[in-house]
């Protein structure tokens, strides 16, 4: 009698079902390895952007911005509009970025502080679902929104409760101190795109 080599329908059946089970405990291995690779480039990105700010200071003796609440989108804060942040980032790239370039004039001697991504400036489509206004062509971190950043305004060393607008004493969440050593700090809200969890990835851990 010959042997027949073909599968029944039942052993295809738990092969498939196999394959799904194996499929569904890599997709979340997968997501976090992603995750992780999102967390380390936006440290990468927030340690360049504060070595860009600390020498553009250096060279010029102003820091560039003009406010140590540099974050555009929170009520009562003097930065209310996008275009400050964008022309930040056009005086520490000396390129036309979302504002038209018209923070480039400022950085006079023509230096580039900072290396942008290929979708600076362009027509990048907006992320959705973030919670700052981010939109084309703006310098975002891997998850859509714009990086929010501190100053050391008053030129003491640190950056204090004062320098910093956020009622939860959001310098440092164990509330064990209001103030962090050091001239520029900055962060993301993270992962889930908002300020109100506490995935939110620090320059400063």
């Amino acid at each position: 009698m010959k042997k027949n080599n073909r599968f029944t329908l039942i052993e295809l059946l738990v092969v498939i079902s196999i394959i799904i089970i194996l499929v569904g405990i890599l997709l979340p291995a997968i997501n976090g390895v992603r995750e992780k690779a999102r967390v380390m480039k936006a440290k990468g990105e927030m340690q360049a952007l504060a070595m860009a700010i600390k020498a553009y200071q250096g060279d010029y003796g102003v820091w560039p911005c003009k406010s140590a609440t540099f974050d555009p989108f929170v009520a009562g804060d003097d930065l209310t509009d996008i275009s400050k942040y964008r022309q930040m980032f056009e005086r520490l790239s000396c390129a036309d970025g979302p504002d038209s370039g018209t923070g480039i004039e400022e950085n006079r001697r023509k230096i580039r502080y900072l290396d942008i991504p290929s979708t600076y400036g362009d027509n990048d489509d907006a992320y959705p679902g973030t919670t700052t206004s981010a939109t084309k062509g703006d310098f975002k971190d891997p998850w859509g929104n714009v990086y929010q950043i501190f100053i050391d305004t008053t030129y003491d060393g640190k950056v204090t409760q004062s320098e910093e607008y956020l009622s939860d004493n959001y310098i440092d969440s164990d509330n064990s101190k209001n103030f962090l050593n050091g001239e520029v700090f900055i962060y993301s809200y993270g992962p889930d795109k908002s300020s109100t969890t506490k995935d939110d990835v620090k320059s400063w851990k």
